[in-house]
């Protein structure tokens, strides 16, 4: 948290180290590590800091960039963010132009291929990864990187934990 938070600069983003350009991505991963944190008083203030930087970094197309290139990788890993701290993407913040983000994120799929990184290229699997657990944590409405059941000492998973899911599962028999 300490090391996520030193990066944190004046406009809100984050970078590797403090004083460098704050970074689109690393800002994103690091609002998803920093979500379960934000009831915190001393974390809450940097994650809304850094959610106002995200703001104004996205592009009225509601997409993020690379450098010049809308990125799907950008958009995607914002969207997880997102997900992570329970922020809408209706949120007025992150809607842009009356465009919705996931609709946004869509114009990198290729139909039964994947996502690619940029519009027009081949998909590749870390555009696809991404994009799939952005689009998890908004369906599921929560961060698709944390286990719902915990992993047990032998590496397997008890699911006898996860009451939710065993409720949902057990309604559509």
């Amino acid at each position: 948290i300490n090391v996520i938070m030193a990066g944190q600069n004046a406009d809100g983003g984050i970078s590797e180290t403090q004083g460098e350009p704050s970074d689109v991505f690393l800002t994103a991963l690091s609002l998803t590590a920093l979500a379960p944190y934000r009831d915190d008083d001393s974390i809450g203030p940097c994650i809304e800091r850094a959610l106002d930087w995200l703001s104004g970094e996205q592009h009225s197309n509601a997409l993020y960039y690379d450098g010049a290139v809308s990125s799907s990788r950008q958009t995607s890993a914002v969207i997880l963010a997102l997900g992570s701290l329970s922020v809408s993407l209706a949120d007025s913040r992150f809607s842009k132009n009356g465009i919705h983000m996931l609709d946004a994120l869509m114009r990198f799929y290729s139909d039964g291929s994947g996502f690619s990184k940029k519009r027009g290229d081949t998909p590749d699997a870390e555009s696809t990864e991404l994009a799939l657990l952005a689009l998890c944590s908004q369906k599921n409405r929560r961060n698709s990187l944390v286990l719902r059941s915990p992993v047990t000492g032998s590496g397997s998973i008890d699911f006898s934990s996860s009451d939710e899911e065993t409720d949902s599962s057990s309604e559509t028999k």
